[in-house]
Formats: structure tokens, sequence, C-alpha cells
């Protein structure tokens, strides 16, 4: 008695194969050439945050017309088993997870716990956010790599948002030195800041200096001040570093650290 088990199988690969062609087709089209052009045509309108996030939704509907249009043409039992499996392989693979971060994906659009161009710290990384799109965000960091950090681990982990609220702090840790008058190194360094150019004005971003410890032959002061964006705290503190050592200086002021002694007095380390 013959068998119709060959031809179930041909007509299986058949239908599979065509799937495969199509889904390419369909990837190609939403990656390449639709997605770009949506991105392109909302830039000019509205903010890059919602251009991601419109460009996933466009990219998700693509993805879902696919799999319509794949079941539309096969029409058959063994197309349907290719798409189940496929569905079946990629929950196997993680899509639970892929769920959860398009479902923090919206959450971020509207909540808008940070945007683009905005100086965050997810969890231990802090960069520039630079994309947010339905299942990752994007950061570029000050040593200019591209960190991908999923969605579902932005909102549910620790988030710092550092351009929320207006200016950023430089604290400078300044080491005297040998004997001295404590109080005439604290007005100098308040003098000292508080004409600092670059700072922020106003009550709330007042500079203060602080008397941070004793050590061996060393007194340790600490000045804060603040300036109006992220990068400038790197170029800023160097600036502010540099002035209040000149002045101290000046004065007559020892600035550096003291030598440190093991537990035998004579003996440096």
């Amino acid at each position: 008695m013959e068998t119709s088990l060959p031809v179930t199988i041909i007509e299986f690969l058949k239908m599979a194969g065509l799937a495969v062609v199509i889904a390419t087709i369909g990837y190609a089209l939403a990656e390449l050439l639709l997605i770009r052009l949506i991105k392109g045509a909302l830039s000019r309108f509205i903010d890059s945050t919602w251009v991601d996030f419109l460009a996933g939704l466009v990219r998700l509907a693509l993805f879902l017309l696919t799999g319509k249009i794949i079941i539309d043409i096969t029409g058959t039992t063994g197309a349907l088993v290719v798409i189940v499996t496929a569905v079946t392989g990629a929950f196997a693979i993680g899509s639970e997870r892929l769920a959860s971060d398009i479902v923090s994906g919206v959450k971020l659009m509207f909540l808008r716990y940070y945007d683009v161009d905005e100086y965050v710290t997810l969890g231990n990384y802090f960069g520039k956010v630079i994309e947010i799109n339905m299942s990752a965000t994007s950061l570029l960091t000050i040593d200019k790599d591209k960190i991908i950090i999923p969605n579902s681990e932005a909102v549910n982990g620790t988030l710092i948002n550092h351009s929320r609220v207006p200016g950023y702090r430089i604290k400078i840790r300044i080491p005297v030195r040998g004997k001295h008058d404590r109080v005439v190194v604290l007005r100098v360094l308040e003098e000292t800041v508080s004409q600092f150019e670059g700072r922020l004005d106003g009550d709330a971003y007042r500079p203060v200096v602080i008397f941070d410890g004793i050590g061996a032959d060393t007194n340790f002061y600490e000045v804060w001040t603040y300036v109006a964006k992220w990068p400038d705290t790197v170029y800023k503190a160097s600036d502010l570093r540099l002035k209040l050592v000149q002045v101290l200086e000046a004065r007559g002021i020892t600035v550096g650290l003291a030598p440190v002694y093991a537990l035998n007095p004579g003996t440096k380390v």
C-alpha cells in the first residue's frame, strides 16, 4: 500500500520555504526601507523619542502583516505548523522577556522618565540617551561606547535622570599641608569659588566650602559648586581646581599630600 507521507513532507517543505521567503522580504521592507523612510519623515515634525516609538509600532505592525500574508498565501496546515513552531521557538528563546521590554517601552513613552539627548544613569551605566525604541534604550558613554539596555531593566532598576533638574555639581577636595590658619583657608576658598566663571548663580546653587578632615600633617577641604551642563563638569572641575591651588599658593599656603608612614615611623610607604 502506498503512503502519502513523502508528498506531505514535500508539501510541508515547500510551504516552509515560501514562509521563510515571505518573512525575509517583510523584514527587509520593514527594516531597510519603510522604517528609515518613516524616521526621516517624522523627525522633521516630532522629537526623536516619539520617532523611535512610532517606528517601533510600525515595525510591529509590519511583522504582524507579514505573518498574515504567510497564512493567506500558504493556506495549509503545514504553514500553520511553521508559524506555530516559530512562535513556540520565539518564546523558548526569550519572547517573554521581549514582551516585557515592549511593555516597558510603552511605559517609557508615556511616563517620559527620560528623553533622547538627556543624561541618565540606568543601573550601573551613565551616558547620554541616543535612542529609545520599543524594546531597548541606547546610551552613549563618556568613553564613546554605545550601551543597549533592555527597557524592562531600565524601568525596573535604578534610574537617575541628571538632566531634569538644572545644574551639575563639581566637588573638589583640596589637601593643605603643614601648620596654617584654617579659617583663612576657608575664606580664601569661599572667595575664589564665588568668583569662579561658569558656575550657576542663585541661592539654590550657592557654592559650599567644607572643612573635611585632618590627616598626617595635612588638612582637607572640600569645595562644591554647580555648572549648567554635565560635560562642563569635566573641564570646569579642572579649571576650578587649578584656580584654587594657584590662589592658595599665592598666599603662601602649601597644597599637597603629606607623606604616609607605616607602623614604623621611620619607613615611608
